[in-house]
């Protein structure tokens, strides 16, 4: 029984650190995206799909401090979905006025 004790703290130690590194990885790959869609100009030919992203990555990062991990995942997505969407959009209105 003494040596199960060991391997069940260290099994609760690895899963406890899952929700932090997801957090965070997500956090880096929104702020990726909210990069490339400012790139595109998404700020000027997508204004309130790279607000949304720009907010929601904030908020994320905020929630991660707090250690609320799971919200930090979710809006971190949020963030990650407007930005690709700013992004598009930014392009494909940038191309049209290129036109």
């Amino acid at each position: 029984m003494l040596n199960k004790i060991p391997c069940l703290l260290l099994l609760v130690a690895l899963l406890s650190a899952c929700g932090p590194v997801t957090a965070h990885s997500n956090i880096a790959k929104a702020q990726i995206a909210v990069d490339a869609a400012q790139g595109a100009q998404a700020d000027v030919f997508a204004v309130y799909e790279y607000e949304s992203a720009v907010q929601y990555l904030l908020k994320a990062k905020e929630e991660e401090g707090y250690s609320s991990f799971q919200k930090a995942n979710d809006l971190a997505q949020k963030a990650t979905d407007f930005a690709d969407q700013a992004r598009a959009r930014a392009l494909s209105r940038n191309q049209g006025k290129n036109k």
